[in-house]
């Protein structure tokens, strides 16, 4: 199908068909709206194939080697993956399913669930990153699941299938985090959680629960290397660090120009770490240690990828890096990816902590509302570090 005769933004972004619409029409070409400049596109000759991030077996905190490999990649990379971290490959599996069927059903199952149906945002299904923002689109739809439990009025608008209380499996009040999973009652509903069969079964609650012990365990960590007393158990530790959880299903179905487009843009997080679960296809690429060149992350069943945000790169004054990532297309199979971000509470400001820096040290970055950052970072396109940059004093 010629891309000449097709409003893109009205069929992919306003009827909310997405790039998975775009996939199934027959297309001979992307989209021109889609097209990136050739600096943005990745460039084979710039990728160290003899080079990956560091893959830690974390069957063992109290190992000081394991610690001393966490802080070391998150200051050198990054990046790095976790194996052996008690999470089975079968529920990893059953969550990314889970993704592909939520995707993969037809458009008028799915618009019910797009942010400007449903108003307040706490569930979003969306495609790119911010298609009336950004100067040229990327090749990739994603659903955004999120909820502030102090917001006696949070979950109003998710489906009633969803709009229920846990049941004795976990109560939000003793985690003090957004699930953006929403799970209903396993009396009420059976197996059926978001928008009935098509979405998470019940093998994503105990995803989300061990997701989220995996992320105490490595700011104890990371923290214990910065030398700040209490670590993590420390609450303001906690507000500043994982009071806001928020989950992406992104979903990067194949493209009849791959090496013409990008899946997402050169970026940094936003968050103080993102724990990825990523599946078999590949096309994750982080900036090597030069800065110049790009190193892949190799699909591993059964890991975990952890990058650290933005967020922990204030905090901490530089010493863990956040460091620019990106996502390629491919001409082949529909791919998945499964990014639970944590975040501070959305009331915080972030800046350098002092308990991090030497006596003397003078701070790198302004101190910045927490949401004043998030709107800087989402009100544009990708672009690289340009927000943390923006912080530099």
């Amino acid at each position: 199908m010629p891309t000449e005769s097709l409003d893109v933004m009205n069929y992919v972004v306003d009827q909310g068909h997405g790039v998975r619409g775009l996939s199934t029409i027959g297309l001979d070409s992307v989209p021109t709206q889609y097209v990136q400049p050739p600096e943005e596109r990745l460039d084979a000759t710039k990728i160290l194939s003899d080079q990956t991030i560091p893959v830690i077996d974390v069957s063992n905190w109290e190992d000081p080697a394991v610690s001393d490999a966490i802080c070391t990649a998150s200051r050198q990379y990054g990046f790095f993956q976790v194996i052996n971290h008690e999470i089975p490959v079968e529920e990893l599996e059953a969550v990314q399913a889970a993704a592909h069927r939520f995707f993969e059903q037809p458009t008028e199952d799915k618009i019910k669930f797009k942010k400007d149906v449903l108003g307040k945002g706490t569930v979003k299904m969306g495609t790119s990153f911010s298609p009336y923002k950004e100067k040229v689109m990327e090749w990739k739809d994603y659903l955004s699941l999120q909820w502030f439990p102090r917001d006696p009025t949070a979950g109003a608008d998710w489906p009633p299938i969803c709009n229920q209380s846990v049941n004795g499996l976990l109560h939000v009040s003793e985690v003090n985090f957004c699930v953006q999973y929403c799970y209903s009652s396993f009396g009420a509903c059976g197996n059926k959680i978001w928008a009935g069969q098509y979405f998470i079964r019940d093998e994503a609650v105990d995803y989300l629960k061990k997701v989220h012990s995996l992320a105490k365990k490595l700011f104890n960590v990371l923290l214990n290397g910065l030398s700040i007393p209490n670590g993590f158990d420390d609450e303001s530790h906690k507000s500043l660090l994982m009071s806001w959880i928020a989950v992406n299903f992104n979903y990067y179905p194949y493209c009849p120009n791959p090496e013409l487009t990008v899946g997402v843009g050169r970026h940094s997080d936003g968050s103080a770490i993102t724990v990825l679960l990523q599946d078999d296809v590949g096309g994750l690429y982080v900036r090597a240690p030069d800065a110049e060149s790009w190193i892949h992350v190799p699909p591993t069943r059964g890991a975990l990828v952890i990058n650290i945000g933005d967020v922990l790169q204030l905090l901490s004054n530089g010493r863990y890096r956040s460091i620019e990532h990106k996502v390629v297309a491919n001409p082949w199979k529909n791919r998945v990816s499964i990014a639970v971000f944590m975040n501070p509470a959305p009331n915080q400001v972030v800046g350098p902590m002092k308990e991090a820096m030497e006596e003397g040290e003078k701070p790198l970055y302004r101190e910045i509302g927490f949401m004043d950052y998030m709107k800087y970072f989402f009100g544009k396109g990708h672009d690289g570090k340009a927000t943390i940059q923006w912080l530099e004093i």
